[in-house]
Formats: structure tokens, sequence, C-alpha cells
């Protein structure tokens, strides 16, 4: 079952979290970060590809009936029964095929030593991939870059971040370059 929690956040069941609209995440050697969650990243066991459920968009269940019922109608006698039945058919054809081309849904999917699973959705599986192989290859590093993840329904990403803080403001003064 599963349960809105936000505009872009599904829970699945009490282990698998599901967002749809991730923003960046943020992968340093001691925390990952998206949202307004935070996870040590010591307590990360690791990443991988996951498979998400596509909800449909007609019902399976309204197809059989609209299958049904116009099966019924077309073996009427009168012509505009049957017409309407044809009509029915044709819209049971027609929400079939729209569920069979949805586009195959995967996320990166982030294990944690509690138990919860955290999946970012995207269509694109060898980003994912590609993400996967850099942040195995972060975790086995001893470098302490910052990694910026970017995964949005088509694209996933992965860049290395900048951990300083920018303030804005106006910079005065001279500028002397005089070599002595």
């Amino acid at each position: 079952m599963s349960i809105n929690t936000g505009k872009s956040l599904q829970r699945q069941d009490d282990k698998v979290i599901v967002i749809d609209r991730p923003e960046a995440i943020v992968v340093t050697k001691k925390v990952v970060k998206f949202g307004s969650c935070v996870y040590q990243f010591r307590n990360v066991t690791g990443f991988g590809v996951a498979n998400v459920k596509t909800p449909y968009k007609v019902h399976p269940l309204v197809i059989l009936i609209l299958l049904f019922l116009g099966a019924i109608l077309l073996y009427q006698s009168d012509p505009q029964v049957q017409g309407f039945g044809i009509l029915t058919l044709l819209l049971a054809c027609a929400g079939i095929i729209d569920d069979l081309l949805q586009p195959k849904r995967i996320g990166l999917e982030l294990y944690v030593n509690s138990g919860d699973n955290v999946i970012f959705v995207t269509a694109d599986k060898s980003g994912v991939r590609d993400v996967i192989s850099q942040l195995c290859e972060f975790m086995e590093s001893d470098t302490e870059d910052i990694k910026v993840i970017n995964i949005n329904q088509t694209h996933a990403t992965i860049g290395v971040g900048y951990a300083e803080q920018l303030q804005s403001g106006q910079i005065g003064g001279k500028i002397d370059n005089r070599q002595q």
C-alpha cells in the first residue's frame, strides 16, 4: 500500500521510501543529504538499481469491465447499442495500450543500516549505473570530495560539489600588482 506523505515522497511499505521528484543528493564521507533528510554516511550500506512500480493510468478492473460491457452490447440487436458496444471496446483497448506504453521506471536505491531503503526515481538506467559506479569508487577512496547527484524523471548524473559557502556582497578597494 502506498501512502502519500508529501508532494514527491511516498512510502510503499514500512521500509521503502520512494521519491518521485528528488532534489540534488549531496554525498560526503560523513553525510548523505537530500531535501530535509540527512543520513550519516557510515550508516549507508550501499547503492543499487531498483525497479519502481508504475501506477496504472487506467485501472485494470475498469478495463475488464469495459471489455465485458462492450462484448455484451456488441451482441445486442439494436445497431445503435452495437455501435456503443464497439465504442466501449475501443475505449478498453485504448486503456490497455496506454498502460502498456508507459515508460519503465527505475531508481537509485540507497540502502541504510536501519533497513530503510530510499529510492530516487528516474528512467535513465545507464545514468543510474554510472552514478552507482562512481559512488562505489568514492566509497573505496580516501578522498574527502563532495559528490552531488542530480536525478530527475529522465536523467541521472553525478559530479563533484563544493562545500564552501558563498557570501554575497560588494568588494571594494585597490589592487596593487607591483613586483618587489
